[in-house]
C-alpha cells in the first residue's frame, strides 16, 4: 500500500493572490500537534487528481483569476525573483484529501525559517496560501484546522511545493488538511 508521507509541507504550488500575510506570532501553539506525520492509505482516498498538476498560465478550466488562480499549480513557477508575476516566497494549495479533489478552505500555515522568523498565512477558498515576507532557508511548517495541527518532518530549502506534494512527488500525494 501507498503511503502518503506529509514531507516537505509548504509545496503544492498554486498562484494564489488575496490571501493574508499575518506576520509574526509569539510563536506558540494550541491545541494538539501531530508531529508522527505517518501517511494515510491513498488506496482509501482513489486516484491522484492530476489535472490541476497541469494548470498553468493560458490553460482553460483550471480556476479564475486572483486569489482563485490555478490551484495545484506550481505558484512559484510565475512568482519568482524576475518572473512574470510578483515574488512570493512560499505558496501552495491545501486540499481536504492526498487525492487533491477539494480544495481545503480556512487551513493556517506557518512557516518558520531558520532564524525563528514567523510568517503565518490562511488558505482561501480554492485551498491558496502565500506570502511575500523574507524567508531565510531553510523552512518548518505547521498547517493548522479546526485545532488540530500537523508539522513537517523536516525542514525544506523551498517554499515552492508541486516537487513533493503533487501525485509522483516525494510526499506521494497531495498537501491535505489535517
Amino acid at each position: 500500500m501507498r503511503t502518503v508521507l506529509f514531507g516537505a509541507l509548504i509545496c503544492l504550488g498554486a498562484c494564489a493572490q488575496g490571501v493574508t500575510d499575518k506576520g509574526d506570532t509569539d510563536g506558540t501553539t494550541d491545541g494538539t500537534t501531530d508531529s508522527d506525520l505517518a501517511g494515510v492509505d491513498t488506496d482509501l482516498l482513489g486516484e491522484c487528481d492530476t489535472t490541476n498538476e497541469d494548470c498553468a498560465p493560458g490553460v482553460r478550466g483550471c480556476g479564475g483569476q486572483g486569489s482563485t488562480m490555478l490551484p495545484g499549480s506550481d505558484c512559484l513557477a510565475c512568482h519568482t525573483a524576475g518572473g512574470r508575476a510578483p515574488e512570493w516566497t512560499a505558496a501552495g494549495t491545501i486540499f481536504t484529501d492526498a487525492s487533491g479533489l477539494s480544495p481545503a478552505k480556512n487551513v493556517t500555515v506557518t512557516i518558520t525559517d531558520k532564524d525563528g522568523n514567523i510568517a503565518a498565512v490562511n488558505s482561501n477558498s480554492a485551498g491558496n496560501f502565500y506570502t511575500t515576507r523574507s524567508l531565510n532557508f531553510p523552512i518548518t511548517v505547521e498547517i493548522e484546522k479546526n485545532g488540530v495541527k500537523k508539522q513537517m518532518a523536516s525542514a525544506v530549502d523551498s517554499g515552492g511545493c508541486n516537487a513533493c506534494h503533487s501525485c509522483s512527488g516525494e510526499a506521494g500525494g497531495k498537501l491535505f488538511a489535517p
